[in-house]
């Protein structure tokens, strides 16, 4: 009368959860760097261009 039926599949194991990937946002700390190495430089060669016109008599300041 009644047909064997097959055993229901087992349940699809669930997925893990998707994780979103967190992008760090950088500092600006290599920007900072880089300013700051600007800055030194220009400091650094108002020094010696001073020191040069200094010798001669007409400094800058």
């Amino acid at each position: 009368m009644f047909a064997a039926q097959a055993p229901a599949p087992a349940a699809a194991p669930v997925p893990a959860p998707v994780e979103k990937k967190v992008v760090k946002k950088k500092g600006g700390k290599g920007k900072w760097i880089a300013i700051g190495v600007v800055a030194a430089v220009a400091v650094v060669a108002v020094v010696v261009v001073n020191t040069r016109l200094g010798n001669e008599g007409k400094g800058i300041f």
